[in-house]
């Protein structure tokens, strides 16, 4: 989802050579190896020397990582409420 929301986005493009402004060649810091590494990284919580610019692809990034830590977090929550009478 990360590479894709990437590419799609403009504002994940930059100039390789910032003393030349009228270059036409742009990068993409996430290939897809680095969305990969990127999403195993933040699920470790290791960080790492790259992140998202855009708003959107930040947002949608996390999203499902909260979405898994609220699960986990209310399964362990079920599950301790029900310890004592067990």
């Amino acid at each position: 989802m990360m590479y894709v929301l990437a590419r799609f986005s403009p504002y994940e493009w930059y100039n390789p050579h910032p003393c030349n402004p009228d270059s036409a060649v742009l990068e993409n810091i996430f290939t897809l190896s680095n969305a990969f590494w990127f999403a195993v990284g933040t699920l470790m919580q290791q960080g790492g020397h790259m992140s998202p610019t855009y708003c959107l692809t930040y947002l949608l990034t996390f999203s499902p990582m909260m979405l898994v830590l609220g699960l986990v977090l209310g399964a362990k929550a079920q599950k301790s409420s029900s310890w004592p009478c067990a």
